[in-house]
């Protein structure tokens, strides 16, 4: 409300129509509620890729997912501002392998898909698994040498 409008209010107004009018907060959240409402009613765009540099999840986060696996084959992907290493678990198999940036992958995208509109996130796309760092076929030995593994301090 403006100033004027205040002092017309006040100075014009009876009693008992000061007291229907709305207190600021509640228009506010009338106007607010509206315009919430009408953003949600448009077509949102679709989401991009993030740029933000990737961030797996922390060692703790890993191993709680592990206690908790039912059996089916997983993939857990770990890195500090790009993927760096992969847990794979493919029937009784359970691996933690490091990425490597496939770079004849990586120079055929440049020439095709990418173009003059490279980013280094699109990287991610051209990296594979290379020999496995940690292979076991219990959950309990590979979560046990997975918890003492060096790696986890660079993550």
């Amino acid at each position: 409300m403006t100033f004027p409008t205040i002092l017309s209010i006040l100075f014009f107004s009876s009693p008992s129509q000061v007291d229907r009018m709305p207190s600021t907060d509640e228009a506010f959240s009338a106007q607010k509620s509206r315009m919430g409402r009408v953003a949600t009613d448009r077509p949102q765009p679709e989401p991009m890729s993030p740029m933000e540099p990737f961030l797996g999840p922390n060692k703790a986060a890993v191993l709680k997912q592990l206690r908790r696996h039912d059996g089916s084959d997983l993939e857990i992907t770990l890195g500090k501002d790009q993927p760096q290493f992969i847990v794979r678990i493919q029937g009784a198999r359970w691996q933690l392998l490091p990425l490597y940036l496939d770079q004849k992958l990586e120079d055929e995208a440049r020439k095709t898909d990418i173009g003059d509109y490279y980013m280094p996130e699109m990287m991610c796309r051209s990296l594979r698994p290379g020999a496995p760092l940690i292979d076991e076929k219990t959950s309990a030995d590979f979560v046990r040498k997975l918890r003492v593994w060096e790696g986890w301090k660079g993550l």
